[in-house]
């Protein structure tokens, strides 16, 4: 009998920047490293930095089941839908399951995001079958959707990490890529890419947060990784956040932060995928009968403000202005495109069937734009 807790099981954890203190206790994964939330000040990428999102634990056992006891802790915002159950994937050998865990902890914010109240929660305990895996790794990927606390974790044999010896993938992103509104933590676009490609995944993406943060850069370039692709532009206008003049130094700035570490890292920089609303339109996105709409703006001269065509626009001349030979451009749009926005539940994020349209059309559209020996692995394409 095997139990890990505290920095014996942290070992275990792929996918993050560091393991802190659980609000429950334990420990808590954070995608983003603590010191980094003083360099923003924003309680909600705080805590979209502590849900894991593509984070997982990786071991092997020699026994014939691991458990694992945890507490998940979420938000809910006044007037929006309650939350629903978490739901962790456990992946040994070729079998695939999910579990539907309890809900913990519940923070009651107002419409400013202030805190307003807090439910409290159970612990959860999960049982996973270590049998089909027959002595190879095992993956539980955790909830993807908030924050999680590991308790502890246990076998009735050893319980040691496994090293993964495929290519890592680090993917920046918005929501579209955090994939809030996916099923299970391995059904999010980059997750189910990472799996059919054999890749293991690092996921930088923070809903209504892809804003080009240097701290994310530096985060970024401080893991190795065989590839690196950004995706930017739905939340630079949906937040009104800034104007080209801002943009295009931030694009630079990004990239030289990355390049310090990874100076022939194939780097891909996505554009945007469709969103109608804002297409031709400046943002702030408002919500208008539950649907992404432009806000209607009173500026009558405005050419710096931003919309998606003009930030794909910008991200073109980015790549071209560099000429960094290891720089490619891949269109947002080849992975969801205008014929598929009404796979865009309220207008702005895609559902379910959205998500798994972009995972099975981005192996395809990197290979069109990646040349012959770049693709990652440890054999090229």
């Amino acid at each position: 009998m095997t139990t890990l807790a505290g920095a014996d099981l942290a070992a275990l954890v792929v996918g993050a920047a560091e393991c802190g203190p659980g609000r429950s206790g334990g420990i808590s994964p954070r995608r983003l490293p603590t010191v980094t939330d003083a360099q923003h000040r924003d309680p909600m990428l705080t805590w979209l930095a502590c849900t894991p999102a593509g984070a997982r634990l990786r071991m092997v056992t020699t026994g014939t089941e691991v458990r694992l006891r945890l507490r998940t802790s979420t938000v809910q915002i006044a007037g929006g839908a309650p939350p629903r159950p978490p739901v962790l994937t456990a992946i040994a050998g070729d079998v695939r399951t999910t579990a539907a865990l309890p809900l913990g902890e519940v923070l009651e914010l107002d419409e400013d995001l202030r805190p307003v109240g807090r439910r409290s929660g159970e612990d959860a305990q999960v049982r996973i079958d270590a049998r089909p895996a027959a002595g190879g790794p095992i993956e539980l990927w955790l909830p993807h959707d908030r924050v999680v606390d590991l308790h502890r974790l246990s076998s009735d044999g050893d319980l040691t990490p496994a090293p993964d010896p495929a290519p890592r993938w680090l993917h920046y992103g918005s929501s579209i890529s955090h994939g809030l509104e996916a099923p299970a933590p391995d059904l999010t676009w980059p997750a189910q890419v990472a799996r059919s490609q054999g890749w293991q995944l690092d996921n930088f993406s923070f809903a209504g947060n892809a804003m080009l943060d240097i701290f994310v850069a530096e985060q970024i370039a401080a893991v190795d990784a065989e590839l690196i692709t950004i995706k930017a532009g739905i939340n630079i206008v949906g937040s009104d956040a800034m104007r080209e003049r801002v943009l295009r130094p931030l694009w630079h700035g990004f990239l030289d932060t990355v390049r310090r570490s990874h100076p022939t890292t194939p780097v891909v920089l996505i554009t945007a995928i469709a969103c109608p609303a804002v297409e031709s339109r400046p943002g702030p996105i408002v919500t208008v009968a539950g649907q992404a709409a432009a806000a209607s703006r009173r500026i009558d001269q405005d050419a710096g403000a931003l919309t998606l065509e003009r930030t794909r626009q910008v991200a073109r001349e980015v790549v071209a202005d560099r000429e960094d030979e290891n720089l490619y451009l891949l269109e947002g749009t080849d992975l969801f495109g205008a014929s598929d926005a009404d796979r865009l539940y309220d207008g702005l994020h895609p559902d379910p069937v959205g998500m798994t349209l972009i995972a099975d059309r981005f192996p395809a559209a990197l290979a069109a734009v990646l040349p012959t020996g770049r693709w990652p692995g440890r054999t090229s394409r």
